[in-house]
């Protein structure tokens, strides 16, 4: 689950809406617990990727792409010269190079920034 950061003022909560210049607060689901979102940069998507249902999924899909180990991008078809010019997405699994890897998201749990696939 993913929402849409715009004009975040730090530290108040406050939320720009991007339709119009009202703000609105925004209300993070309940089973995420307590998030600090004054971390989170301006302008940017959040996600909770710590969903147990969700780290058995990936963790599935993760060994199943290490076990044929794509030569190349799962979006654009780059050939990939090396095993570092494969990137993992953390939202779906799916092995990308840098340049379709390209978006970032805030992760509540680890309050860091993650780079995640284009189509995500």
């Amino acid at each position: 689950r993913r929402h849409r950061l715009s004009g975040y003022e730090v530290g108040t909560g406050l939320l720009k809406d991007e339709d119009s210049d009202d703000k609105a607060t925004i209300e993070t689901p309940a089973e995420w617990g307590e998030v600090d979102l004054s971390l989170c940069p301006p302008d940017m998507s959040i996600a909770n990727l710590n969903d147990p249902e969700l780290k058995k999924a990936l963790g599935y899909l993760r060994e199943m792409m290490a076990m044929s180990r794509p030569q190349e991008c799962m979006r654009c078809t780059t050939v990939f010269k090396n095993e570092q010019d494969a990137h993992d997405c953390p939202v779906c699994g799916v092995v990308v190079c840098s340049v379709c890897c390209c978006k970032r998201v805030f992760e509540v749990t680890t309050a860091g920034v993650l780079r995640i696939c284009a189509h995500c």
